[in-house]
């Protein structure tokens, strides 16, 4: 790796048993540098911490290239996620902060060592509002149907650019608290497809409406 962007975890605040945190570890440490659509990562750890290093993506703006070629580069994301997500891996925070397009893939970052975390003080989940599945809210825990959730946005994102969902944390709230979904297509329906699915699902409804039911996500 050449630039890199470092992080250092207390190990303290990484939280679960410590075999499954070094499982997860070495599982990022093995398959981000063969993966294209993962940044190459390497984290290894230095007394009481892990040191996190990543390489550093050049990010470019997707609104420079056409929309048939963003899904072709959508598709092959969706393939890398697809194969690391048949391996039992789960990233628990896909979305726009975390996928940058460096010209020739979109790049995931951010593979954190540990999904559950001390950050403040407070125990924490590492995922985006509202990206948690309604599965994952009751079961507490972070799985790959919060990942399709998280990655079903972002093609949104990238397809329909005036794509965004205002005032996040209240309808987080409604949404938990009233089980109201995210988009046009049933949950339920959502997480039985693999990633590559969720694309071509996304492109046979170019006409969604984005304001779904009670929860009235706006459009900007």
């Amino acid at each position: 790796m050449f630039k890199t962007y470092i992080k250092v975890y207390d190990q303290n605040d990484l939280l679960g048993k410590r075999k499954n945190i070094l499982k997860r570890i070495k599982f990022i440490n093995t398959y981000s540098p063969n993966i294209p659509s993962f940044a190459d990562t390497l984290i290894y750890e230095m007394d009481n911490h892990f040191i996190y290093e990543q390489e550093w993506v050049y990010k470019k703006s997707i609104r420079d290239y056409h929309k048939n070629f963003l899904i072709q580069k959508l598709e092959q994301l969706a393939g890398d996620l697809d194969r690391m997500s048949a391996l039992g891996y789960v990233h628990g925070d896909l979305n726009r902060k975390n996928i940058l397009f460096n010209g020739n893939y979109f790049k995931i970052i951010d593979l954190e060592p540990s999904l559950e975390q001390i950050e403040h003080n407070k125990k924490k989940f590492m995922f985006t509002i509202p990206y948690w599945s309604l599965n994952d809210m009751d079961r507490k825990e972070i799985t790959t149907e919060t990942d399709k959730i998280g990655f079903l946005a972002f093609c949104n994102w990238v397809i329909n650019k005036n794509f965004f969902i205002k005032n996040s944390l209240e309808k987080f709230r409604e949404r938990f608290k009233n089980r109201i979904e995210l988009f046009s297509i049933d949950e339920a329906d959502l997480i039985k497809m693999n990633f590559n699915d969720l694309i071509h699902t996304r492109m046979k409804n170019e006409n969604w409406n984005f304001e779904r039911r009670l929860l009235d996500f706006e459009v900007k």
